[in-house]
């Protein structure tokens, strides 16, 4: 019996460990939605996909639908955010935000919005000198719950916070206004983020 394969962009969320050499992983895709995928044999040490699957990895992933999960094939690693030399305290921020997005997916629901909002906020938390203290990546991952949530349709954002929630892209603009207003915003962030992880 043949299987169709599936190949999809996705970030892995987070995994854990099933049988002996077994892993199982949360990913985030951009074809099929937040996903739970198992990799056969990827823990020994002649496996080809273990340095490909590690937490924090964007790469490109061969699947395919098994009964109750999906079987991971194969695995192209592009990056781990983990390699990037940058401070450790944006890694855990994206690690949260990450998190953040398995909490509010509904199954494998598809949102291509969200896998594009995590994509660009990675890429600009780990530019160089975009963030000047850790005020700044405070300030930028509550923008992103903001942002993110708004995608699973919580949250209607004040006209103060619309600029920031609505904006297409991550700049630097964008970071001094959400600085500013998700300090001046507390109760209502607050109230949205609550909405979202009831």
């Amino acid at each position: 019996m043949s299987y169709r394969i599936y190949h999809t962009d996705g970030y892995i969320i987070d995994s854990s460990v099933s049988g002996e050499s077994n892993k199982i992983f949360t990913i985030l895709t951009y074809e099929l939605g937040t996903i739970i995928a198992t990799a056969q044999g990827v823990r020994k040490l002649q496996s080809k996909l273990r340095y490909s699957l590690q937490d924090l990895t964007f790469a490109k992933f061969a699947l395919v639908r098994g009964k109750e999960i999906w079987r991971i094939t194969g695995a192209e690693k592009i990056v781990n955010i983990y390699d990037k030399k940058i401070p450790i305290q944006i890694k855990q921020s994206l690690a949260r935000v990450l998190v953040f997005i398995k909490r509010l997916s509904p199954g494998e629901a598809l949102n291509k919005k969200v896998f594009e909002e995590f994509s660009l906020l990675s890429d600009f938390l780990t530019s160089s000198r975009v963030i000047r203290n850790n005020n700044d990546i405070v300030a930028i991952e509550n923008l992103a719950y903001l942002r993110i949530a708004h995608h699973f349709g919580y949250g209607t954002p004040s006209d103060k916070l619309k600029e920031v929630v609505y904006s297409a892209d991550w700049n630097i603009k964008i970071r001094d206004l959400g600085v500013e207003l998700i300090e001046e915003s507390k109760r209502e962030v607050v109230s949205i983020l609550s909405e979202a992880q009831l």
